[in-house]
């Protein structure tokens, strides 16, 4: 994956204490259920639990082992917990307010919920995996969702909507639908393991199909839907195309913190909160943080030497950069492009082929 020991350590430890922090929010409940004291074992033992299932899942779902360092491994954690939590306290409302948090894992596994006649539709802590490394775009998990649920949306597809005449384009359609294109999120990432994947992709394949959708939008035409910042810099395509290697130089500068940061953000397009909870801080300080890691972005793209750069055009792209006001739109800008392309780094991971 390309990640730096270093680099690898640092996130790891992150890792940990963001799950301990996220198991930490609910202390106060999950103390009071069965198995969780004292504390501090009691955590152990969930986050174990859910290294396990990253372990099993992950490596079932992109057909490897998926390592502490990389985003997706962070994304899994933090999916499954909020999973199991949910299917927890339900169950625990349930029994009267105690219930075995590992009971209810072992039900979840088979396909088991806790309301109405508990038939889930799958297991929902496998699913929230596989979902997570599609919206990564892991070509081993693109394949298994393709083999797990093509065949019966295009049949469900075909029911809702028989006006669909190309059912193969229809499914490319759906897919980066769900998988998300350029700096749009795909519909996955609204996946919380309620259920089973497939009771939950039911509902969106008949919504896609009840209307022929338009075509989706390419990269381009989603880079050119991000909202302008109050220069022409957005609207300079060539500009964008000059900048695309400066973009890579400067994020390589950054802090692996920063780097981490800005990659949670803008390339894998997680929310403030979710990226809070992975780097096991207030959402507010995730704010500040990024405001000044887009500074130090901004700093390290206008500070290359001019010299070292080919043609009038880098240089008027560098004074149209220094004219903006708007940082955090520039930045999205810059960073959308570069998560476009198929060398694209920021000194993490590598962006998976589609």
């Amino acid at each position: 994956m390309g990640v730096e020991p270093g680099r690898s350590l640092r996130f790891s430890f992150d890792l940990v204490r963001a799950m301990c922090e996220l198991l930490d929010a609910a202390s106060q409940w999950l103390t009071s259920q069965p198995g969780m004291r004292p504390w501090a074992r009691g955590r152990q033992r969930l986050l174990a639990q859910v290294g396990r299932w990253i372990a099993r899942y992950g490596t079932a779902a992109c057909g490897r082992r998926l390592h502490t360092a990389e985003p997706l491994y962070a994304a899994c954690a933090a999916r499954l917990w909020r999973c199991w939590e949910y299917h927890w306290r339900q169950a625990a409302e349930l029994a009267g307010g105690r219930v075995d948090g590992f009971q209810v894992a072992a039900r979840l596994e088979q396909g088991l919920g806790f309301c109405g006649k508990g038939q889930l539709g799958g297991n929902p802590l496998q699913d929230v995996v596989l979902a997570a490394a599609v919206l990564q775009r892991e070509p081993v998990a693109i394949e298994r969702f393709s083999e797990r649920f093509r065949d019966r949306a295009l049949a469900l597809a075909r029911k809702t909507n028989p006006r669909i005449s190309d059912l193969e384009d229809w499914w490319s359609q759906l897919m980066v639908h769900l998988a998300g294109v350029g700096c749009v999120a795909g519909k996955l990432a609204k996946y919380g393991g309620r259920c089973g994947l497939w009771n939950w992709l039911a509902r969106v394949v008949i919504n896609f199909s009840r209307d022929r959708p338009k075509p989706l939008p390419s990269h381009s035409a989603v880079l050119e839907s991000i909202p302008a910042p109050p220069t022409s810099l957005a609207e300079d395509r060539d500009c964008l195309e000059l900048l695309g290697g400066l973009v890579r130089q400067a994020i390589e500068q950054l802090a692996a913190e920063q780097a981490t940061l800005l990659y949670l953000l803008y390339v894998e397009r997680l929310s403030g909160k979710e990226v809070a909870a992975i780097l096991g801080v207030h959402p507010g300080t995730i704010s500040r943080r990024t405001e000044k890691a887009i500074k130090h972005f901004h700093k390290a793209l206008a500070s290359f030497e001019l010299s070292s750069l080919h043609g009038q055009g880098y240089r008027e792209c560098l004074e149209t950069l220094s004219r903006a006001r708007n940082l955090r739109e520039l930045a999205d800008v810059f960073l959308s492009a570069l998560a476009r392309s198929p060398e694209a780094t920021i000194g993490l991971a590598q962006e998976p082929d589609a």
